[in-house]
């Protein structure tokens, strides 16, 4: 299992803006098969901005990857935060199927 560590990765303890999220993204999008952790451990304040813009975003696109990740945090408000952000990302998707559906009974 490779280990990614956030805050290593950004240089800095906060993952807050939407361009840290997609340069966190840009590396992440095409990682090879395997089991990864993201790890969010020394990271002391993080926004849905950020996590949209990195986790949520692939996991809209690339839903199958997005289980390829184990998030590991020491902090209650970030792994809510985290949870919140994959509902939604499955909840996209969902949405997409029920208008489809919607379509076709037309």
């Amino acid at each position: 299992m490779k280990n990614i560590d956030i805050s290593l990765f950004l240089n800095n303890n906060n993952a807050i803006s939407h361009s840290q999220g997609t340069t966190l993204y840009e590396e992440i999008k095409d990682l090879p098969i395997g089991t990864y952790k993201l790890s969010f451990i020394n990271i002391t304040r993080t926004t849905t901005s950020f996590l949209n813009a990195s986790i949520g975003k692939l996991a809209v696109l690339n839903p199958s990857m997005i289980d390829s990740f184990i998030f590991e945090s020491n902090n209650p408000r970030i792994e809510s935060k985290i949870n919140s952000v994959l509902r939604n990302a499955k909840n996209y998707h969902s949405h997409d199927e029920n208008i489809e559906n919607a379509l076709l009974a037309i």
